[in-house]
């Protein structure tokens, strides 16, 4: 069981390194950002970004999971022909779909921003093609535990993506456009970079029947769809019935609220392949339940001071009002209520409930 914990405990570690890294980067170059660009450029391109990430779960058809959930059911001289499966499938949909959205970037930047800017579309093109792909060679490696490989892989891509798109925006002026190449120009690099190491199970076309691959990961997708869907159609509804700006103003203050996400993120990672392992290449198939549910006990228990952690340092940030963020900066922002004033209004709710009300509404709580 210490084996197994270990293992979450290393791939969670090498798996959200570079999101945090990424955040702490964030964070740093945000007012670098916020200069140089309007809160309508910001609220564009954050608008695509989002944009981007959802069309990318739809495209990937949830082959991503299924290649993880059968991996460990395959012998080793499939695992290949499976890996080269999905990437050939996942490749030849997103291109197919990236050529497509190109030739049609005009109507399709109206329909999704409400003016045209072809040049602006093609570029989240690439970055949709770029980024559908990326997040495939990123499960072949999850899949495999090759942890080192992921995190210097990852760590390259934040490090070029900041470094490139401060040159673009800050340095070259280039506004919304700048911001998205810099960050999937760096991304295609580091995906050429993955192709070229993996070459071996990087497949152009598909070896092995997709249908039960398909009846797996497909049931995913509404779920993962739906989920993000959330960060879709807000800034969407802002940017078509407010403003630009107002997207804008929103996507800022939500990349100064990403820190509990971050707390949870490289558990969520790690748990699939650890889970679908289990059993494979270790004795006693009828204990698998119990050594489930103990790896997710102890998955809960590392979690908990993470996200205690983010919830102290979100109330560091209640008070900041972001004067010193520039042009998209935040300006005279209402901060939310502190988590220890959520307590006090729920004492006061239990405080008028009958003794077994409050029991089973803790329950649900629960």
């Amino acid at each position: 069981m210490r084996s197994l914990f270990g293992r979450l405990i290393a791939g969670g570690a090498a798996y959200q390194a570079s999101s945090l890294a990424a955040a702490t980067l964030a964070l740093v170059t945000l007012p670098l950002y916020t200069r140089a660009l309007s809160r309508a450029d910001f609220g564009v391109a954050e608008t695509l970004l989002t944009f981007i990430i959802l069309a990318s779960i739809l495209l990937r058809l949830g082959l991503g999971e299924a290649l993880v959930r059968f991996h460990f059911q395959m012998p080793a001289e499939d695992r290949v022909r499976l890996a080269r499966s999905t990437t050939a499938a996942v490749l030849l949909v997103s291109t197919a779909t990236g050529l497509l959205a190109a030739a049609l970037a005009g109507p399709l930047s109206s329909l999704l921003l409400g003016f045209e800017d072809a040049g602006l579309m093609r570029i989240a093109v690439l970055g949709l093609w770029t980024f559908t792909n990326l997040e495939v060679a990123y499960a072949l490696l999850r899949v495999e535990e090759h942890r080192r490989a992921y995190l210097t892989a990852s760590l390259c891509n934040v490090v070029l993506s900041v470094t490139l798109t401060v040159t673009l925006v800050v340095g070259l002026d280039q506004g919304a456009r700048g911001y998205l190449a810099g960050n999937y120009v760096a991304s295609l690099v580091v995906l050429l970079a993955l192709w070229r190491a993996l070459r071996g199970r990087i497949g152009l076309r598909v070896e092995l029947a997709l249908a039960p691959l398909l009846r797996f990961g497909l049931p995913t997708v509404p779920a993962d769809a739906t989920v993000f869907a959330l960060n879709v159609v807000d800034r969407a509804y802002l940017l078509r019935t407010q403003s630009a700006a107002a997207a804008g103003l929103f996507a800022l203050s939500v990349k100064l609220a990403t820190a509990v996400i971050l707390a949870v993120r490289g558990f969520q990672l790690a748990w699939p392949p650890l889970a679908y392992s289990i059993g494979d290449d270790e004795p006693g198939d009828d204990d698998v339940p119990r050594r489930h549910h103990r790896a997710r006990r102890r998955r809960v228990d590392a979690a908990r001071p993470l996200g205690r952690a983010a919830a102290g340092g979100a109330g560091v940030l209640r008070g900041a009002r972001g004067a010193a963020l520039g042009r998209a900066g935040l300006g005279d922002v209402r901060a939310v209520p502190r988590a220890r004033d959520d307590r006090r209004a729920r004492r006061r709710h239990d405080a008028h409930l009958p003794g077994g009300a409050r029991r089973r509404d803790r329950q649900r709580a629960g």
